[in-house]
């Protein structure tokens, strides 16, 4: 990028790449793209009902 400052900030779009949970029986770190009301664990199979869901925060 050059050095010039814009005079009006440019826009960009922002894009959630999904969700991240610990399994509670094998502690398998899991991902998902979507909230459904249940989720299974990709290693041990055990399916789970969701509680809430967060956003992550810097």
């Amino acid at each position: 990028m050059s050095g010039n400052v814009p005079t009006e900030l440019m826009q960009v779009d922002m894009i959630a790449s999904g969700y991240e949970w610990v399994c509670p029986e094998c502690e398998t770190y899991n991902r998902e793209i979507g909230i459904t009301e249940q989720i299974r664990c990709a290693k041990c199979n055990q399916e789970f009902e969701v509680k809430e869901a967060h956003h992550a925060y810097n």
